[in-house]
């Protein structure tokens, strides 16, 4: 089945991490390389659980099934991952 062109496809992603993950350079959670991938459009750090807000774009679910295969899931101590699509805009935001 061939997806029609048209706009991308929004993911809201949460995810808890164990021990918040460092990485050797930096100093900084691992997750937060996440920032430069260009499927991100926001990575926020949130109290309690989850641990983490990302919202993707991709084109289709293929390319956000490789996005979460080739980013997320190879950070290390990533303990789970909820994803979540829109099914329909009722109010935008700003």
């Amino acid at each position: 089945m061939r997806r029609s062109p048209g706009p991308p496809a929004t993911a809201v992603v949460s995810s808890s991490a164990r021990n918040q993950a460092r990485a050797r350079t930096t100093g900084r959670p691992a997750i937060c390389t996440l920032a430069q991938a260009e499927e991100v459009l926001e990575l926020r750090r949130l109290f309690g659980s989850p641990d983490y807000f990302v919202r993707v774009a991709v084109t289709d679910l293929p390319a956000y099934e490789a996005f979460l295969s080739r980013r997320v899931m190879t950070i290390p101590r990533i303990k789970n991952v909820t994803s979540h699509f829109t099914m329909k805009t009722v109010k935008p935001g700003p």
